[in-house]
């Protein structure tokens, strides 16, 4: 093996180490998406063998600067995950690497919740939940609604809150790495507006209900809570499929990203919008009316 190959990988994944470690203390976490875009780009370019290369010097670079829980879980959720994202994308399918990568963050975030209350007595679901609950409580004073019942359905649906997190931090790292693929020249193929699961088949269903079985047995859940945060999981991913048809169909008569923006603004805060993009994306899925694939 020619070291010098593999110099950029171990420089690059020591450099994204220290910075993690540097930003940690200031809760920037813009900086973390950024940093999983550029292990996503590195990867897609570079190949898995490089990219181990950095994710191991990552990773022991963070253990001998920051605590080993801590450098776990930066490995897992930034390297890990921008790795898995660079290497599913290379398959050119983004239906694919949005399924997969947050398939695989939601279950590695459940799997190190279990370890860490275990071994280190840290609540990692119970942690996301208060802090949820918390930045929530404000708007329940406003509009009015009862804050015991927004809390239950935080805790019940959390499972569909984290895979609907990871679905959206997924697609928000492939929107930094397409504008990065317009500065480095890399030609990667991240089309939004032709984003069509076509590959949402049995497998992908499989991951989903495995996710929410996982969060089950940790709370014990009865199944219509279960059935709830299924179809949460299920509706985002639809969400996604509207927004990339009203998208294609935008670009197509005005040549612009502008009005797709205002739409999915629109979109994020009108519940009503929200349902009719769904439906959309529920058709789509179906009829394939864009002849994708």
């Amino acid at each position: 093996m020619n070291t010098n190959n593999y110099m950029s990988a171990l420089i690059l994944g020591i450099a994204s180490a220290i910075f993690t470690f540097a930003f940690a203390s200031m809760g920037f976490f813009l900086y973390y998406l950024l940093l999983i875009a550029v292990i996503g780009v590195f990867s897609y370019k570079v190949g898995p063998q490089k990219a181990f290369v950095l994710s191991i010097s990552y990773f022991l670079t963070l253990a001998l600067i920051s605590p080993l829980e801590s450098a776990i879980m930066n490995f897992i959720f930034i390297a890990m995950f921008g790795n898995i994202i660079g290497f599913t994308l290379k398959t050119g399918y983004l239906d694919y690497c949005i399924l997969k990568s947050s398939i695989f963050v939601t279950i590695a975030f459940f799997l190190l919740h279990m370890s860490m209350r275990d071994y280190y007595g840290v609540n990692l679901i119970g942690d996301l939940i208060s802090q949820i609950t918390t930045n929530v409580k404000s708007m329940t004073l406003v509009s009015g609604i009862n804050f015991s019942e927004l809390a239950y359905s935080i805790r019940t649906s959390i499972f569909g809150i984290i895979y609907i997190s990871s679905v959206f931090t997924t697609v928000i790292v492939l929107f930094i790495m397409k504008m990065m693929d317009k500065l480095l020249k890399v030609n990667m193929r991240i089309q939004f507006s032709r984003l069509c699961f076509k590959k949402f088949n049995i497998f992908s269903v499989i991951g989903i209900l495995g996710i929410t079985y996982i969060g089950s047995y940790i709370f014990k859940m009865p199944f219509y809570e279960i059935v709830r945060n299924i179809l949460l999981a299920m509706s985002t991913l639809l969400y996604l499929q509207g927004m990339s048809f009203i998208s294609f169909y935008i670009l197509g008569k005005y040549k612009s990203t502008f009005f797709t923006a205002i739409v999915t603004a629109i979109s994020l805060v009108i519940p009503f919008i929200t349902l009719a993009v769904t439906t959309v994306g529920m058709i789509d899925v179906s009829r394939n009316f864009r002849r994708i694939g």
